[in-house]
């Protein structure tokens, strides 16, 4: 979150599924496993998709 944001006391942005995917934000390898972690049906800040996609990256293979 921005300061001048902070300072509204606006909330984070939330996207979908597609809009994380569709920006350039995340690496073209970052986006192929996002595809698979996030959910179509919810929506997501950029904070919690990374959170998400590092939180994937730490799990052991099974």
């Amino acid at each position: 979150m921005n300061k001048q944001a902070a300072m509204s006391g606006a909330q984070p942005v939330k996207h979908s599924k597609e809009a994380l995917l569709a920006s350039k934000h995340f690496t073209a390898v970052e986006k192929d496993m996002m595809r698979g972690l996030l959910r179509d049906d919810e929506t997501y800040t950029v904070k919690e998709a990374v959170n998400i996609f590092e939180k994937n990256l730490k799990r052991e293979a099974q």
